[in-house]
């Protein structure tokens, strides 16, 4: 079997980035439901999150060192980093005050994805990012503050990106009707 890399490898990474993106949804909706009390069982919530962000992580380092598409795998990592962390600090119940900062630094590396995904012409990627930049900037203000205001916003917000910029745009990649600009 020959190991498929570079431009020959990107209809491979677009489905990878596909489930990621399914993966991740999961658990933004679980956080959101969580956070508004829809889910009574944090250890529960840290079990998906745990699964789905360990999930994101492998196949981020599978697009990195395997199949070699680097930057979308960069993305990967990061969110399957903070997804497995917030799923473990739910499962033991841990103060979130590390994954607050975790969020500031994570939110700035989103950044530049933004502006990577623009200048690169891929409107639609930028877009995307934009409003999961948002979730780190949102996820870090709700723990560095931890008023209930940010809970709320939180909460929502991560069941609006849930479903519309990553469930929505994951299983359109997979069904290979996304337009990749």
């Amino acid at each position: 079997m020959t190991l498929v890399t570079g431009a020959e490898a990107l209809p491979y990474a677009f489905q990878i980035v596909g489930i990621v993106l399914i993966t991740t949804a999961t658990v933004m909706i679980v956080a959101g439901a969580t956070l508004l009390g829809w889910i009574k069982d944090v250890k529960s919530a840290g079990i998906v999150q745990i699964a789905c962000g360990g999930m994101t992580l492998v196949m981020g380092l599978y697009l990195a060192w395997g199949i070699q598409v680097i930057m979308p795998a960069g993305l990967c990592i990061m969110f399957g980093i903070a997804q497995t962390l917030f799923g473990v600090h739910n499962y033991i119940g841990a103060k979130f005050d590390g994954l607050g900062w975790l969020s500031v630094v994570f939110a700035i590396g989103v950044g530049y994805y933004v502006y990577w995904f623009f200048s690169l012409g891929f409107p639609t990627w930028g877009a995307l990012c934009i409003t999961w930049f948002l979730i780190f900037v949102f996820v870090a203000c709700l723990v560095i503050h931890a008023k209930p205001f940010w809970v709320k916003v939180n909460a929502i917000w991560l069941l609006l990106t849930g479903f519309i910029t990553l469930l929505a745009p994951g299983l359109i990649t997979l069904s290979q009707l996304y337009a990749i600009t």
